[in-house]
């Protein structure tokens, strides 16, 4: 609280005009008086005033008495109340109004000094009935609308009934009860200066102990009022029987007459004792006399009560010892735990149903078992199990007192519709609460009633959800079974109707096991991880291994290596997806041998999720090798060991759809061997075997063993392969070309061969294995009248193709032989002063005939073949060497494939850093196009070496994305195509398309060389443009080396 400002709450009633004027002058003088700012504060109900107490401090407090009370036990101090304040609490009603009523209605502010005027009417408090109100206005308000009958009000509250025509005050009930102003102790050394104020009279000792005094009064009579209702709900409440006791029964409540079923008449003339049921009076004999002789304490028990009509009932007692009628008596009170007795009977049931289900492993255990323990442990009369025969409920097994019951039993199935019959029927569950009941409707429930079975239950047990047997249980107590424990009783039907099932899995179980066991069938089961759980004695047979050798490892030890390892990823991939994998496999025995299963991998998943895998196997050894000695007689040449033609037919139809599924083209090739019968006169049929034999194998050397090759007739061979490319054919042509004058040495003979040979394209010339081979043989047949080593292709235009094809792979090949590989050097010059800038190196072939072959004709072949690494090597070679000698500029194309292959990066490097910087690597716009960021990165690392070459993009403009990218290339030149030179003269688009190049590179700091200047127009244009470089037949051609020092003199 702030030591400047002093806080002053009044009490809420204190809300009218007049009062709140009064308290602001009161305000005035305290502040003038205390020279203190003074905060006066209201609340507009009690609730609000309650909530503030509890948050926060006051120092000056206005409080009705309640909250005075209140303030003082926080340590605020009493000093005052207002002069001449005529506070009192008076009485209020309707006019209506009788006191004569049994319960009067009486709206009350929720504050305890509002109870004091009913100190005057102790005796007689039972008779008001509390209505709660937060403000005078809603007590006004309660009896307009008749809710209640009398009120409390202060009198300043009374002018507000001057219009109230149906509501009296009595005068003669007037409760003087002022308000009192209290000070927080840290600020009792204001105490006299408030007093001094006019407004405030001093209050005195005697009045402040006369105020605790009632209010010490008022809480005896509340905790009266209270104890008073406390007994009543007790002795009316629903469900809470109460008894007192004597030498008989003296007092009880309605509860406990409805419960027992007695009347009252009937109850009082009996004992406490007559209550108990049997030998659970003895725990109470005792304690029944100490309490009529006058001893207290209290205790608790649970007992069971027999009520009138002789059902049993639990309950639970608290007893202790009263005096009532000026005698010592006993006190019980009780509540029905019945419910919660026999659950905890049938839990018991339930529990004992388990052990047994998990100790026994054939029905005879189940049934004994059960029958035993629900009369040993549970205390039945008597259990039995009966199952059908002949039309009959025969009984099976028993325990119990039987008492000859069995004598007098005879239940047909299909007669009567008693309890028995029911249940088998519908395998429903049926319940006889009482046998003096069911008597009115079976006559043979006497039998039931002579044995003291008063109450029973049928129980159909089930296997596979049909009836086999009925569980009957007997107990002495009527209503023990009832239809609320119905629920649990089906659970001891589920759990026991499971454990019959459980029996039979069992016994089924143990019938597969040992089938397994000694089954010739491989049955073997690993975990998820592939550890061996379980083998059978077919696995250790066949295998070698035994049992102890096998269980905890991996089946990988029968690995043979003869499987690839995509087999073993089809395989997890297979029966980690839930799926069955099929394969017949090879296999490794520990001693070594290989043999072949027939294997089955089922995946199984067990509850909690847990994963196994069974495979089941056979050994099919025998049938694989039998297979595949027919096989080769049917399918293979026993001379050469290669397919037959039979065998090609199949293999090549298979090989046929695995083309035409990946998109490919097929190859089909026959061969003949040019005077294979002159060969055998001269060697003999032994020597054309051999020569057969040979050539199968150079056939196998040449073309691989992934290409199907078979020998088809005595001396023809065919050949079936997939490509990708029509280029690749060329590689193939080129093979069989080998093939001519090929020579075998025979001992001290040796023999040369030349063949012929066709080819039939898939699926051009056919998409059969008949079609293919068919016109193979028409091309043959053209091949041998040709000649020796004729070579001929269905299709002329294809052959055509390919010998062109072929001439260009000649050409390569004799280049590389014998170094026939040149530069030729087309310069190039600063646009504005025309000086010689630098040379673009062009290769060329050039023959000892000198005739010259331009890159057109075999550039394409070397960029997609074997020789391009070769050709890389001698460029930068030919390349360095040329500016070592002549310390020029010299720029050079490389292909795509050479530029995209990180290898080329360490080749530059390698280049000597002194001259480093004169060579421009000449890279095509297309391929920047395809792969702008892996071009990015490599460029990247160009640049980063030291001393770097120059980059330069030929023909930019040609692409489609050209500016898209340029930004961030870091290239040094940009070459523009001679397209747009050419045009830029007559074509306004293509001169712009120049000049947009042009200034686009000047803003990236990047030089530009037009190419293909032939004209004095077109140069003037490209001086007015400031294109940095040009490059022409206007200034030169290409020139052979020693024609480059004519460009340098000129």
């Amino acid at each position: 609280m702030q030591n400047n400002i002093l806080k002053l709450a009044i009490c809420p009633h204190c809300i009218n005009e007049e009062e709140l004027y009064l308290w602001g002058k009161i305000s005035e003088n305290l502040s003038k008086t205390l020279n203190r700012k003074i905060d006066l504060i209201t609340f507009s109900d009690f609730m609000k005033e309650e909530e503030s107490l509890r948050k926060e401090n006051f120092h000056i407090y206005y409080a009705n008495p309640d909250t005075a009370i209140y303030l003082m036990q926080k340590g605020y101090e009493i000093i005052g109340k207002l002069k001449d304040e005529n506070n009192q609490l008076c009485s209020i009603s309707r006019k209506d109004y009788s006191s004569d009523k049994d319960i009067i209605k009486l709206a009350v502010i929720k504050r305890k000094y509002f109870f004091l005027p009913i100190l005057f009417h102790k005796k007689e408090f039972r008779k008001f009935q509390l209505v709660f109100a937060n403000s005078y206005e809603e007590i006004i308000e309660l009896l307009q609308k008749k809710e209640a009958d009398v009120g409390f009000i202060y009198t300043k509250m009374l002018r507000r009934l001057k219009d109230e025509y149906n509501i009296k005050f009595d005068e003669n009930f007037c409760f003087n009860l002022p308000h009192y102003i209290l000070i927080h102790p840290s600020i009792s050394n204001f105490k006299e200066d408030i007093l001094s104020l006019p407004e405030i009279e001093r209050v005195t000792q005697k009045e402040v102990e006369n105020l605790k005094l009632m209010f010490a009064q008022l809480e005896k009579m509340l905790e009266e009022w209270a104890n008073s209702n406390i007994i009543e709900a007790l002795l009316n409440s629903p469900n809470l029987g109460i008894i007192i006791y004597q030498e008989r029964i003296v007092y009880a409540n309605d509860y406990a007459l409805r419960f027992l079923g007695y009347e009252k008449e009937e109850l009082y003339n009996m004992s406490s004792f007559d209550l108990v049921y049997g030998e659970e009076k003895s725990k109470i004999i005792e304690n029944h006399h100490r309490r009529l002789r006058g001893e207290k304490f209290s205790s608790v028990y649970e007992l069971k009560f027999i009520k009138k009509d002789g059902s049993i009932s639990w309950v639970q007692c608290l007893t202790n010892t009263i005096l009532y009628q000026g005698r010592y008596s006993g006190l019980i009170l009780f509540h029905d735990i019945t419910e919660r007795k026999q659950n905890e009977e049938i839990l018991k049931i339930l529990r004992d149903v388990n052990k047994i289900i998990t100790q026994s492993i054939t029905e005879e255990e189940i049934y004994e078992g059960i029958c035993r323990s629900l009369v040993e442990n549970l205390g039945f009369k008597f259990v039995w199990i009966g199952i059908p025969e002949k039309g009959k409920i025969v009984p099976l097994y028993h325990y119990g007192e039987e008492q000859g019951f069995f004598d007098i039993l005879d239940i047909k199935i299909e007669e009567g519709y008693g309890l028995s019959q029911i249940a088998f029927k519908t395998g429903e569950i049926q319940i006889n609460e009482d046998s003096r009941e069911y008597l009115k409707k079976e006559p043979c429930a006497v039998e039931l009633i002579n044995r003291n079975f008063m109450s029973s239950c049928t129980i159909p047990l089930k296997k596979y959800g049909k009836v086999v047997s009925l569980l009957k249980i007997y107990s002495q107590f009527p209503k023990f079974f009832n239809k609320n424990i119905v629920n649990i009783l089906e659970e001891i039907q589920n759990d026991l109707s499971f454990a019959l099932e459980r029996v039979d899995r069992i016994k089924h179980d143990m019938i597969i096991s040992e089938a397994l066991k000694h089954s010739d069938t491989w049955v073997l089961v690993t975990d998820e991880n592939g550890h061996i759980l379980y083998v059978n004695e077919a696995v250790e047979k066949i295998s070698g291994y035994t049992r102890d050798e096998l269980i905890g490892k991996n089946p990988r030890i029968f690995k043979s290596g003869l499987n690839p390892p995509e087999f073993y990823k089809q395989m997890w991939d297979t029966i980690l997806s839930g799926k069955i994998f099929n394969a017949i496999t090879p296999n490794r025995k520990k001693n070594g041998e290989i043999f072949h299963a027939d294997l089955k991998i089922i995946p199984l998943k067990l509850p909690g999720n847990v994963l196994r895998f069974v495979a089941v196997a056979k050994d099919v050894t025998e049938n694989i090798m039998l297979s595949e000695r027919i096989n080769k007689l049917q399918n293979y040449d026993a001379l050469t060991e290669l397919l037959n033609l039979n065998g090609f037919s199949v293999e090549v139809t298979l090989k046929l759809r695995e083309t035409h599924t990946k998109g490919g083209l097929g190859v089909f090739i026959l061969i003949d061997i040019v005077n294979m019968t002159y060969i055998n006169k001269i060697l003999g049929f032994s020597g054309g075997d051999l020569v057969l034999r040979l050539f199968a194998q150079r056939l196998k050397e040449l073309f691989k063993e992934t290409y199907t090759i078979a020998r088809i007739g005595a001396d023809t061979f065919g050949i079936y392969l997939s490509v990708d490319m029509a280029p690749e054919i060329s590689n193939v042509y080129s093979r069989l070309v080998e093939l001519n004058n090929t020579e075998f040495q025979l001992d001290d003979k040796s023999i040369s061969i030349n063949i012929n040979a066709a080819i039939s394209l898939f699926p051009k010339d056919g998409e059969t294995f008949k079609t293919l081979y068919e016109k193979a043989d028409i091309a043959l047949t053209k091949a041998k009248a040709e000649g020796e080593g004729a070579i001929k292709f269905f299709d002329p235009a294809i052959e055509k193709d390919v010998e062109k094809q072929w001439d260009v792979i000649s050409l390569v090949k004799k280049a590389f032989d014998e170094n026939l590989f040149v530069f030729y050097y087309q310069p190039y010059f600063y646009t504005d002063s025309l000086k010689l800038a630098g040379y673009e190196a062009l290769v060329r072939i050039v023959d000892k005939s000198g005739e010259v072959y331009y890159p057109k004709v075999f550039i394409d072949y070397i960029e997609n073949s074997s020789y391009l690494r070769m050709f890389e090597d001698w460029a930068i070679n030919e390349i360095v060497q040329k500016i070592k000698k002549c310390n020029l500029n010299i720029s050079v194309n490389i292909s795509g494939k050479t530029f995209n292959n990180p290898e080329f990066v360490k080749k530059l490097a390698q280049i000597p850093e002194e001259i480093r910087d004169k060579i421009t690597i000449e890279i095509t716009e297309r391929v920047f196009i395809e792969n702008p960021e892996d071009a990015m990165v490599l460029i990247s690392m160009i640049k980063k070496i030291k001393n770097p070459p120059k980059i330069a993009m030929d023909d930019f403009g040609t692409g489609y994305s050209s500016f898209v990218y340029l930004k961030d290339l870091p290239i040094d030149i940009i070459k523009i195509d001679m397209a747009f030179t050419k045009q830029m003269v007559y074509d306004k688009k293509a001169l712009a398309i120049v000049q947009t190049i042009i200034e686009l590179a000047k803003r990236l700091d990047k030089l530009t060389l037009a190419e293909g200047v032939e004209t004095r127009e077109q140069l003037e244009i490209l001086k007015s443009l400031k294109c940095d470089m040009v490059q022409g037949f206007l200034f030169s051609k290409p020139l052979p080396e020693k024609e480059m020092k004519s460009v340098i003199i000129n």
